[in-house]
Order: C-alpha cells, then sequence, then structure tokens
C-alpha cells in the first residue's frame, strides 16, 4: 500500500522532471538557435567574453560533477527514487550556446573565437 504509492510517486516525479527539463531545453533551443534571431540573441544574453569564461567553468568536468552531486543530495531529501540520470548535464549543457546550437547557427562559436583571440587562447 503506502510503500507501493511512494515509489509510484517517486517514480512519476522522476518522469515529471524529465519532461520538465527537456521541454525547457527545447524552448532554449527555439529561443537561443534559431537562424533568424540567434545574433540579436548572442547579442543579448552572450555578449561578451566573461559570460563565455563563466559557461566554460560552468560546464567544466569538476564544475558538472559537483553540481551533479548537490542535485542528487537535494532530490534524495525529497523522494526515495533515484534522480534522473542526466537532467544535470542537460540543463547545464544550454549555457554554452556554441555547443547547444551546433550547426544551426554559428554565432556564438564566431563570438567564441573572437573571445579566444582577444585574450591570446
Amino acid at each position: 500500500g503506502l510503500v507501493l504509492s511512494m515509489t509510484n510517486e517517486n517514480a512519476s516525479e522522476n518522469a515529471n522532471v524529465k519532461a520538465y527539463i527537456a521541454a525547457f531545453v527545447k524552448l532554449w533551443d527555439k529561443l537561443m538557435c534559431d537562424g533568424d534571431c540567434a545574433g540579436e540573441m548572442q547579442k543579448t544574453f552572450y555578449s561578451n567574453c566573461c559570460i563565455k569564461r563563466a559557461a566554460e567553468l560552468l560546464n567544466s568536468k569538476k564544475m558538472r560533477k559537483h553540481v551533479n552531486k548537490l542535485f542528487k543530495n537535494v532530490w534524495s531529501l525529497y523522494f526515495e527514487e533515484p534522480s534522473p540520470k542526466r537532467v544535470v548535464d542537460q540543463y547545464l549543457s544550454m549555457f554554452e550556446p556554441a555547443t547547444f546550437c551546433g550547426d544551426k547557427t554559428g554565432v556564438y562559436k564566431y563570438f567564441n573565437k573572437q573571445c579566444d583571440q582577444a585574450i591570446g587562447a
């Protein structure tokens, strides 16, 4: 009874979180990667080299490990079910638009190249 309903409820929460993140990633893709608007979005939200460096730090292997650990710990406070896999990776990927958008647009890659040249990387 109670344990089974808690397990089903947790499994449902797990699926809800996965669905929410998937929908958010899809929305972000539409907002940031659309060929008609990507240039304007780059100028508005990804407009200086400090933002690029912060995104790279956020997506570093070490930081991903720490954020994943934090997510799992917080998740376990509320649910018995293991946390959804790859949710943190999907979420963090949105903050590096050059990689996130891939071949849909080149504006972020061009901007990254300009930053790298400016700092001599």
